[in-house]
């Protein structure tokens, strides 16, 4: 499963993967386009699906963005903005049903039509424009709590059972707005902080950069639980419940 909403080819990412990769030409494929920085959640969600349907295979999650493709330089502060804080990047994720590391527990979705127009792209003269409301951070933070709250009633979990917040580096106030909303301390969000000060926003890529620096970091133990999210156009939030197994 392949992401992108920065990228556009045809044939797409999905066939460039499997001929470089010299994977099997039967090799099944779904391409995540045009989902914002929440695409890579979309493409983990497709793969733990298929694994879970078909548990002898293996499946691969992941978003290649170029955002420096996407700059539209006029005068508005939306393209200084974008400027300043996004950049290129990529990152993937195998799944398997058996094996140490991580598992996803549980996926859920959450899409505020009512506020479809906050982030996206315009297309002026044929060219990709960044839209990026002032209402952004507030309506992120809204999304991340609400889609957070309902994902923990499921499962009988407190805040408190979270070791891990694997947040969406969108930018210091998303995450300073997030922070508030969400009641997290700065430990929670030092990977998501760290990731945004080293790489910045990579759009949909940002938050597999941000659960890299969790599985690297020697921290996880057998039992630990994250929560994955991160949000885009649509507006949408996606986010995964995972619990770390030896």
């Amino acid at each position: 499963s392949t992401a992108t909403c920065t990228v556009t080819m045809c044939p797409q990412l999905d066939t460039v993967f499997i001929r470089d990769l010299k994977l099997r030409p039967s090799t099944q494929r779904a391409h995540i386009g045009d989902t914002g920085c929440a695409a890579a959640m979309v493409a983990l969600q497709a793969a733990w699906n298929h694994v879970r349907a078909f548990p002898e295979h293996k499946a691969v999650a992941a978003a290649v963005e170029i955002c420096s493709a996407a700059l539209y330089r006029d005068d508005s502060a939306e393209a200084a903005l974008g400027e300043a804080i996004f950049a290129d990047g990529c990152g993937a994720l195998l799944l398997a049903s058996q094996g140490a590391g991580f598992e996803v527990v549980s996926h859920k979705t959450l899409i505020l039509s009512e506020h479809i127009g906050v982030t996206g792209f315009s297309f002026p003269e044929g060219r990709r424009r960044l839209v990026l409301s002032r209402e952004v951070p507030a309506v992120g933070a809204e999304a991340l709590a609400e889609l957070a709250a309902s994902l923990l009633a499921e499962h009988g979990l407190k805040k408190s059972d979270i070791r891990f917040w694997i947040l969406h580096s969108a930018g210091r106030r998303v995450l300073d707005r997030a922070k508030g909303t969400l009641g997290l301390d700065e430990e929670d969000l030092r990977f998501s902080r760290d990731v945004f000060r080293n790489f910045g926003n990579m759009s949909s890529a940002t938050v597999l950069f941000v659960l890299e620096q969790v599985m690297t970091s020697g921290l996880p133990q057998p039992g630990d639980m994250a929560l994955m999210a991160a949000m885009g156009a649509g507006f949408a939030a996606e986010a995964a419940l995972l619990r770390w197994v030896p």
